[in-house]
């Protein structure tokens, strides 16, 4: 297992979000397990990933050369992108007012460190939608496989209408979730599904995030 002191991080909310990325990304830079390119840590959900004390932590952590931030936009990404500004403000007060399309990467100047490290922020779907990683991940379904995407889909909208308690806002979790329990095997992991090519790593639509990643990580 790699050492935390690895120069590279990545937060993410969760642990469908770190092995959707350590999938992904292994299919564009390799990762071997004997020396992992990016550490991801994984916490626990959106709350904990915007405590300005655990950005602190790492972004005043003189062993960490590149840090990235990974995180949903949930329903407006203009207010999701400002409460992490704010969280990092004491320690970055110079971040741009609006997250570029393409995602943030920018050397910036660390107040308490007093020393620069490499930033990095991507926002599930692609920096500009509201949505989660599983908006990001229905995009790299494989053209031969839409007529089961679409079916499932229909399924979850149906299911919602005879009495499926999950919320509207949670409809592309639900309807992804639906589409993995039909692979083979079935899983709940979006990570699986790209290690056994369910999910298209190559579509044109994970280039930007995966341009984004190396970009950060100069990998």
């Amino acid at each position: 297992m790699a050492s935390p002191k690895n120069p590279n991080h990545l937060l993410v909310e969760g642990p469908d979000d770190k092995f959707a990325v350590v999938e992904l990304m292994a299919h564009h830079i390799g990762w071997p397990e004997h020396r992992v390119p990016v550490w991801i840590d994984s916490l626990n959900g959106v709350n904990n990933l915007l405590k300005s004390d655990i950005l602190e932590t790492r972004l005043t952590n003189p062993d960490i050369k590149r840090l990235g931030i990974l995180l949903d936009a949930d329903g407006t990404p203009s207010d999701r992108y400002g409460e992490l500004r704010d969280a990092l403000s004491s320690e970055c007060p110079e971040l741009p007012a609006f997250l570029p399309a393409e995602g943030f990467v920018s050397t910036v100047s660390v107040k308490t460190l007093g020393s620069p490290m490499r930033l990095g922020i991507w926002m599930m779907p692609n920096n500009e939608s509201p949505g989660y990683l599983e908006d990001f991940l229905s995009t790299l379904i494989p053209g031969g496989a839409k007529p089961v995407w679409d079916h499932a889909q229909q399924s979850t909208r149906t299911a919602r209408q005879v009495g499926a308690t999950y919320k509207e806002a949670h409809t592309a979790k639900a309807e992804m979730h639906t589409w993995l329990a039909w692979q083979d095997l079935p899983s709940p992991s979006a990570g699986w599904s790209l290690n056994r090519k369910a999910l298209d790593p190559f579509l044109p639509a994970a280039t930007p995030f995966v341009t984004w990643f190396r970009r950060l990580y100069e990998v």
